[in-house]
């Protein structure tokens, strides 16, 4: 029996254990395995799978589906804060007062 230490846990290298580790392992990736490729799947998982599937598989497509989303969210977040504050300020910003103050001929440099 061999055992090792690895960051304070120790592990048991005996064949036995070795095997009935190796036979858990396998049978719980048979589970997950068929888990996901049964066909009873409910009908939100049919559609999320093939999409998660292809977006997640390669590590340079979800880098991609990452900056993307987080590009849409940050242009879409700006957008609406931007709106609601323009909204909440009507009639105090120099855009909305600015009438007021120039005259017709001296157009203000915007």
């Amino acid at each position: 029996m061999v055992s090792l230490c690895v960051d304070r846990a120790t592990i048991c290298l005996h064949p036995q254990l070795m095997l009935i580790r190796q036979s858990l392992t396998n049978s719980f990736y048979r589970q997950v395995h068929d888990r996901s490729h049964n066909n009873q799947h409910g009908h939100s998982e049919k559609l999320t799978y093939p999409f998660f599937s292809v977006l997640f598989r390669r590590n340079y497509a979800m880098l991609a589906a990452v900056f993307t989303a987080g590009l849409a969210f940050e242009v879409g977040f700006n957008n609406g804060v931007n709106k609601w504050w323009d909204n909440h300020n009507r009639g105090r910003q120099w855009k909305d007062i600015r009438a007021k103050y120039v005259e017709d001929g001296a157009e203000d440099e915007e």
